[in-house]
């Protein structure tokens, strides 16, 4: 109860944190559109052969500074796109193939140091990757950096981000990393020693100058959290007259921190985000204990982030109803509210 006590007692008085921010190095002028035509090295070699990829690797190299950042980062999620994936029928668990992330850390080292000189790994993320259709909605994915030692860069480090595709032939996997042609400010590269490149080669390098790698880094400063942020979408469930499908998306989450998701069915005689709690209404605190008391690990309620943004649902709800809600990163261990976003309304 003193862990309660403490969270009520910080949301009530709110008004006096303020919210930190992180960002994202990218090398894309746009980062938010997928195109057609990314090129690996498979087996398609002719029309209508299957296109089971070997052995590929994606690369982009950062130094925080040429991005303006003057202070020291962590990493907490890579953004990629994928613009086709298709496991193969022996994918275990089912519709899957692996992926990996490998990060590779210089301490100030020029970014022209690289391909010439790959750093040695510095950590990994392996993980199984769905399977994509072709122009599906969502082509463009975050992972989080679940790293025991957190990866720190300083402004003039050199950050080496490589996407690692093990060799798909006996799983009789197909994938596609996403790309567009809407100018980069530096070059992505592609290895594949089953093609003979057996060293990063920029693809303009290789013929496709027009082939610009989605490949991302999202961090925060040393020492601050950003505000988490929360939308919502409700649309009516055909086969169920009176209820809808509500979706909730959660982004700017920093991973490994405890995140709350609350909301109110009381409205703000003020407006949305009038409140006293984090900007919510509620008659009483008993009307919010029940959600506060939520035990960590049942989301979308109160649970760990694993990454950059998580979305939850659909979840069928009675349709009609107007809710507010905010989401707060509130750690109960240390008694820290580190941030919380705008609350929203949401029409069920």
């Amino acid at each position: 109860m003193r862990v309660i006590s403490q969270f009520i007692a910080l949301a009530l008085f709110a008004s006096v944190l303020s919210a930190q921010s992180g960002g994202t190095l990218t090398q894309l002028v746009n980062n938010t559109l997928i195109t057609n035509g990314m090129v690996t090295c498979n087996t398609g070699g002719t029309a209508g052969a299957p296109q089971y990829h070997v052995q590929n690797s994606f690369w982009r190299a950062y130094r925080p500074s040429d991005s303006g950042v003057v202070q020291p980062i962590t990493v907490t999620c890579i953004t990629y796109a994928v613009e086709y994936a298709l496991a193969g029928a022996a994918a275990n668990p089912p519709l899957t193939q692996p992926l990996e992330i490998r990060l590779r850390v210089a301490a100030n080292t020029a970014p022209t140091t690289f391909p010439a000189a790959i750093p040695a790994i510095t950590h990994t993320e392996i993980f199984n990757q769905p399977n994509v259709a072709p122009n599906a909605a969502q082509r463009i994915f975050t992972r989080g950096i679940n790293a025991l030692t957190p990866i720190v860069l300083n402004p003039n480090d050199l950050l080496v981000v490589e996407l690692y595709l093990p060799d798909g032939v006996a799983g009789q996997n197909v994938l596609f990393p996403g790309k567009n042609g809407l100018g980069e400010t530096a070059q992505g590269y592609l290895s594949a020693p089953g093609c003979g490149m057996t060293a990063p080669t920029p693809f303009a390098g290789i013929g496709f100058p027009n082939v610009h790698l989605l490949l991302d880094v999202n961090y925060n400063f040393v020492g601050a959290t950003p505000a988490p942020i929360v939308s919502a979408t409700s649309v009516p469930n055909i086969a169920n007259p009176g209820m809808s499908d509500l979706t909730l998306v959660n982004t700017s989450l920093t991973p490994g921190h405890e995140i709350w998701n609350i909301w109110s069915w009381q409205p703000c005689p003020g407006g949305v985000g009038t409140g006293s709690f984090l900007g919510l209404c509620f008659g009483s605190i008993s009307d919010v204990m029940p959600q506060l008391m939520t035990p960590v690990g049942i989301p979308p309620f109160h649970f760990i982030a694993d990454n950059c943004s998580m979305t939850f649902g659909p979840f069928l709800v009675p349709s009609g109803i107007p809710i507010e809600l905010v989401t707060v990163d509130y750690n109960s261990m240390t008694l820290s509210l580190n941030g919380w976003s705008p609350a929203i309304n949401v029409m069920l």
